[in-house]
């Protein structure tokens, strides 16, 4: 129910994304992460990045009803509450540029009604569908505008990143 200790979790994301880099990636995305402002604020210290933070918002009765497809019990109410609880909702409230999701399952499950089985399998197959219908028309590609005087070298510095 605890956020992982920024110690244990951060190393783990700086040599995920470096060994990306190493073979050329230059997007990633981590679910997740961050939990909590100390790795927020290691995002911003440590990774040189504009970082697009993504909150599938969806009502915390539909969370449940989510976590319950998986887990029970006491499980499902100690994850419910440590993404609920208000230090939590505060970091993600603090995200520069987060951009909210708003999701319901009930409205994913009319507009999937009879596609795929009729299994937990194929109800989470439909939410990922559903979310996916919401989420892609909100993310654009990103393009970088490099601008400068003439012979400012701006074209040359232009190539170097877009490969």
């Amino acid at each position: 129910g605890q956020p992982i200790d920024a110690s244990i979790i951060c190393p783990r994301v700086l040599d995920a994304v470096a060994k990306g880099q190493r073979q050329g990636r230059t997007n990633f995305v981590f679910c997740d992460f961050p939990q909590s402002q100390k790795q927020v604020e290691f995002l911003e210290y440590r990774i040189p990045c504009t970082p697009r933070p993504l909150l599938l918002d969806f009502s915390r009765a539909d969370a449940e009803d989510l976590l319950s497809l998986r887990d029970v019990g006491v499980v499902v109410e100690t994850q419910t509450d440590a993404f609920y609880e208000d230090d939590r909702q505060n970091m993600m409230k603090g995200l520069p540029g987060l951009l909210r999701i708003p999701l319901c399952l009930a409205d994913i499950e009319r507009k999937e009604k009879g596609r795929g089985p009729n299994t937990i399998p194929g109800f989470e197959q439909q939410v990922v569908e559903g979310i996916l219908s919401e989420l892609l028309p909100k993310l654009k590609p990103s393009i970088s505008l490099v601008l400068g005087l003439p012979k400012s070298n701006s074209d040359v510095l232009a190539k170097l990143l877009a490969s």
